[in-house]
C-alpha cells in the first residue's frame, strides 16, 4: 500500500486540475462525435426512406402502364374475336344459301328430265332414263354439296387466321 502521508503530500490541486481539462477535453471531442453519428444515421434514414417511396411510387406507376396496355390489348382481342365471329356468321350464311341453291338446283334438273324423258324416243318415263336423270343430279348435288362444306370450312380457315393475324399484330405493336 501507499503510505498516507505520500498521497497528502502530492498536489490534489494541480491533479484535479489536469483531470477536469482532460475530461473537458474528453466531452468536447465526444459530443460532436455524437451529434455526427445521430444526425448521419438520421440522414441515412430519411434517404432510405425517400428512396423506398420513390421505389413504390415508380413500381406503381409501371403496374399502371402495364394494366392500362393489359386493357387496350385485351379490347382489341375481344373486337377481332367479335369481328371473326360476325364474318363466320355471314360466311355460314352464304354456305346455307348455297345449299338451298343447290337442292333448287337438283329439284329443278330431276323436274326437267322427268319433263323432257317422254319426248325423246327413247325409253318410257319412269325407266331407265328417268334413273339416269336421278343419278346425275344426286352426284351434281352430292358435289355441289361437298365444294359448298369444303367453301364454308375454308372461309372460316380463312376468317380465323386473318383473325389471329390481326390480334398478334395488335398486340405485339403498343
Amino acid at each position: 500500500m501507499i503510505p498516507l502521508t505520500l498521497l497528502t503530500a502530492l498536489p490534489w490541486d494541480k491533479i484535479g486540475r489536469v483531470i477536469g481539462i482532460v475530461v473537458l477535453v474528453l466531452v468536447v471531442l465526444y459530443l460532436p462525435y455524437h451529434y455526427g453519428c445521430t444526425t448521419t444515421a438520421a440522414g441515412y434514414k430519411e434517404q432510405i426512406a425517400g428512396m423506398q417511396r420513390d421505389a413504390a411510387t415508380l413500381t406503381l406507376k409501371a403496374e399502371q402502364v402495364q394494366r392500362t396496355e393489359e386493357q387496350r390489348r385485351q379490347t382489341v382481342i375481344e373486337e377481332v374475336s367479335k369481328d371473326a365471329d360476325d364474318q363466320i356468321a355471314v360466311a355460314n350464311g352464304a354456305a346455307r344459301g348455297a345449299h338451298a341453291a343447290v337442292v333448287g338446283l337438283r329439284d329443278a334438273y330431276i323436274a326437267y328430265a322427268a319433263s323432257h324423258a317422254g319426248k325423246d324416243a327413247g325409253p318410257p318415263p319412269g325407266g331407265p332414263a328417268a334413273a339416269g336423270a336421278d343419278v346425275s343430279a344426286d352426284v351434281l348435288s352430292g358435289a355441289a354439296t361437298a365444294a359448298a362444306d369444303y367453301a364454308a370450312i375454308a372461309d372460316r380457315a380463312r376468317i380465323a387466321g386473318a383473325a389471329c393475324e390481326r390480334a398478334y399484330d395488335s398486340v405485339r405493336q403498343p
